[in-house]
């Protein structure tokens, strides 16, 4: 594989946050309750001066 280094302008984040390990056999229920929150409860339409409609998991 190979790699490229690149310089990117300064970003915001936002969204719904939790704090967690790959050893937490809980993980995959509660990311999957995060995104189902930031999705049903409408926080992605609730955030202003989005740039583009992508959402990406961080």
């Amino acid at each position: 594989m190979d790699y490229e280094m690149v310089q990117l302008e300064e970003k915001s984040v936002v969204g719904l946050k939790i704090r967690t390990s790959n050893h937490n056999p809980n993980l995959g229920r509660e990311v999957g309750g995060l995104w189902q929150e930031f999705l049903e409860a409408g926080v992605y339409q609730s955030i202003p001066h989005k740039q583009n409609d992508r959402t990406i998991g961080l």
